[in-house]
């Protein structure tokens, strides 16, 4: 029988990158997975100033080809390098890892092996919206930017707090995003209290995940959920179905 390795200590993170408070966002600091051109971009526009407002530096980057130019970029800035992305967690004050390698095997561990309080942004979301927009953005367009997420947040916030049910809006790795009024009053807390920690730790008083202490967890329903739909529409047509 295989021993589990212990979980590893939480690190929340407390508030709101969208927050409307005046500590708007809180430092974020990265390890980059994936060494290629897209990581060099990252890079590129760490070190031109075009995340200064986000407080966002990198604090290392693991990839397999040492020649790869991200990966080349990051030794020339002194940061911290390696061929083993676990090797990045023991990075202090790291708090996100990007993945920019495109791989959905590597995606699935380090979601599996990542510590519990570092968020996790995955390939598309990096190379949709983080690297595209800030690439060509000046500081007016990156201020522009960050003030249109804030408004859509602030926008999505007034329809929750609208609605008269507990609503909870939880991230992939379990941090809670938003929640309404609702839920708040509910629960006699503030928003402060519970953005950024673990939904099992603010609904039911849990250290540890719902599923792995028998209990049913609704995140976990709605990714099996999609995981066979994805697998039916990817399976042949039975002949019935085809004529």
């Amino acid at each position: 029988m295989t021993s589990k390795a212990p979980l590893a200590p939480d690190m929340m993170e407390q508030g709101s990158p969208f927050s409307t408070s005046e500590q708007a966002f809180s430092p974020l600091r990265a390890g980059v997975v994936g060494g290629g051109q897209a990581c060099y971009d990252l890079l590129q526009n760490t070190q031109k100033g075009h995340f200064d407002k986000l407080d966002f530096k990198v604090l290392g980057v693991a990839g397999r080809n040492p020649e790869s130019p991200g990966y080349r970029y990051a030794r020339e800035l002194g940061l911290f390098v390696t061929s083993d992305y676990p090797d990045l967690y023991t990075l202090p004050d790291l708090n996100m890892i990007i993945e920019l390698t495109g791989s959905e095997a590597i995606m699935e561990d380090l979601l599996r092996t990542k510590p519990r309080g570092i968020s996790l942004l995955d390939h598309r979301s990096a190379r949709i919206l983080w690297i595209p927009l800030l690439k060509e953005a000046g500081d007016g367009d990156l201020e522009g930017l960050l003030a249109y997420h804030k408004k859509m947040r602030q926008n999505t916030q007034r329809v929750l707090d609208s609605l008269p049910y507990k609503l909870m809006v939880v991230n992939k790795d379990k941090t809670i995003n938003m929640v309404n009024q609702t839920f708040l009053e509910a629960r006699d807390l503030k928003q402060e209290d519970v953005l950024g920690q673990y939904c099992h730790k603010i609904r039911y008083g849990l250290e540890r995940p719902c599923g792995e202490l028998g209990k049913s967890c609704y995140l976990d329903v709605v990714k099996e959920k999609g995981s066979r739909q994805h697998d039916s529409r990817n399976r042949p047509a039975r002949r019935e179905e085809r004529l």
